[in-house]
């Protein structure tokens, strides 16, 4: 009897505790974001391990000194590759290593980021305590803590698709300088040389159309898709997965990728950044345009300054350039989106005066995951936005603001010569939408119009590196079979990357072909192992 209300109290308080835990552990996670895609069977462990070490603290004695908990290294691995995983919706070794030299954000880190990363930890390191707890006070568990080290080591996510994007263990796979068409010595086909002004909106996938589950975000620009051309079906591929390597691969036609992962040696390589590739700027400045290039964030962000003013960009303009003119248009990024289109309008119609053509490019923030960043126009009724959500408010602004500066230029005639390029820079990582875009088939967006370009829809499978000769031809160069760098322009009859090969094996050979990254970052031939 006695033996039976024991049990019974030990359920009872375990069922206790785990609730306990439960809503705690929900409560956080609420608090933080509670659309994130986070996975109910982290919470769940977080809930069963804590009560059932607590438990053991409850009813156990001290069994052994040992005050280090083997598992505590597993459990920490796996923390950081599920956070980083609901963050940004992947675990990219390559991304995280590329923004470890060249920085993660613009300003710090912002404040949901922050929150969400300080809820895991604390909830690793209350998970670490208990396992300590465990070893030092039931037998069994100390068993089971020597036991699983290795196992949950082996087989832990962390360690797996770090050796994967580290190219460990990587099998053959298609050689990608074989595809590389090197745009160097294009001839324009005429005299005719517009103007172009081309928009990276942040996050602005094409999958954020459907307004049955996002509202009207994408209004503001859909009466421009039936002004010139719209591709409906460019996949995002590996290393175009983030801002720079979106920007890179529609603008160069390559994927960011690390010189050093796969180089014995890193005194190669020059002082450029990716030297042996021509971008759009490299082309449109030799042929005689003023580039500019203007974002809100501090433009050494993520080596934006390196990349922009290696490859054609004479004017580079973030924060630190603009802020003395818009002091009250500060976010967690840096500038705002309305600030960043009142000083790209001026810049265009000053520049519109002289005889020489332009290249605008600018990139938006308004969209960046978790919840968007609105301009104050957007909040205090300035620019009619209909969204009502955080999330559809910062992707609307952003995209009204767009529709405006282009309405704004029109009204004055200075779009008659000007190409006009507005897209995504990569899909959206992990936010306050994931849950319902991750419902859906997601795609980047693009769309041009302007002088020569006819209306039309283009739905064959592309990925972004076929953005840039798809821009090429527009402005009137003209390509071998269309291609230039690994793309190939929509127009060309030519098969691309995505039609060759397909998704998953051209994302095996971004991953691991040593020979382009030697092809694009090395001064020595492809192929050389020095």
């Amino acid at each position: 009897m006695m033996r039976n209300f024991i049990i019974a109290s030990s359920i009872i308080k375990f069922i206790l505790v785990a609730a306990i835990m439960g809503v705690i552990t929900a409560a956080l996670y609420f608090y933080v974001s509670p659309d994130f895609p986070i996975y109910s069977y982290v919470v769940f462990f977080y809930t069963v391990v804590l009560a059932l070490l607590f438990r053991i603290y409850l009813s156990g004695e001290t069994t052994t000194r040992r005050r280090f908990a083997y598992l505590s290294i597993p459990a920490l691995m796996f923390a950081f590759w599920a956070t980083v995983h609901t963050l940004f919706e992947d675990y990219n070794v390559q991304a995280l290593i590329y923004h470890s030299v060249y920085g993660f954000t613009s300003e710090g880190i912002p404040k949901q980021y922050f929150l969400f990363g300080l809820f895991c930890l604390i909830g690793v390191l209350i998970i670490i305590a208990a396992m300590i707890m465990g070893v030092r006070q039931s037998p069994l568990f100390s068993k089971i803590d020597k036991f699983a080290f290795v196992p949950l080591i082996v087989f832990n996510p962390f360690v797996i698709e770090t050796a994967q994007g580290l190219g460990l263990g990587a099998g053959e796979q298609q050689s990608l300088p074989a595809y590389y068409h090197p745009a160097v010595n294009i001839r324009h086909d005429g005299s005719d040389r517009p103007n172009v002004i081309h928009i990276f909106l942040e996050s602005a996938e094409q999958t954020l159309e459907n307004e049955e589950y996002f509202g009207p975000v994408m209004q503001p620009l859909l009466e421009f898709k039936t002004k010139g051309l719209s591709a409906t079906n460019i996949s995002q591929v590996k290393n175009t997965e983030w801002t720079i390597a979106g920007t890179i691969a529609a603008t160069c036609g390559v994927p960011l990728i690390q010189p050093w992962l796969t180089t014995r040696n890193a005194d190669h390589i020059q002082g450029r950044f990716m030297p042996n590739i021509t971008c759009l700027g490299d082309v449109l400045k030799s042929d005689g345009y003023h580039t500019e290039y203007m974002i809100g964030a501090d433009v050494r962000f993520a080596g934006t300054d390196l990349f922009a003013r290696d490859h054609g960009f004479e004017n580079v303009m973030g924060l630190q350039e603009l802020y003395k003119y818009y002091p009250n248009e500060r976010n967690e990024w840096g500038l705002s989106d309305q600030a960043i289109f009142i000083h790209a309008e001026k810049s265009f119609r000053k520049l519109s005066k002289k005889d020489q053509p332009v290249l605008l490019t600018l990139a938006t923030i308004g969209g960046h995951p978790p919840s968007g960043y609105p301009s104050a126009g957007c909040l205090d009724g300035t620019i009619a936005i209909k969204s009502t959500e955080p999330m559809g408010i910062g992707l609307e602004c952003a995209n009204a603001l767009t529709r405006d500066m282009l309405h704004s230029l029109d009204a004055d005639g200075l779009l008659e010569n000007t190409i006009v390029i507005i897209q995504s820079d990569h899909l959206m990582m992990g936010s306050d939408f994931t849950s319902r875009l991750n419902k859906l088939e997601r795609r980047n967006f693009f769309m041009a119009f302007g002088p020569n370009i006819k209306p039309e829809e283009i739905d064959r499978s592309a990925s972004m590196m076929d953005v840039y000769p798809t821009i090429l031809e527009m402005l009137g160069y003209e390509l071998p079979e269309g291609a230039a760098a690994l793309g190939v322009s929509l127009y060309s009859d030519k098969k691309n990357l995505m039609e060759q090969l397909g998704q998953e094996e051209l994302n095996q050979a971004i991953q691991f072909d040593a020979d382009l990254r030697r092809l694009l970052w090395l001064d020595h031939d492809v192929g050389s192992d020095s």
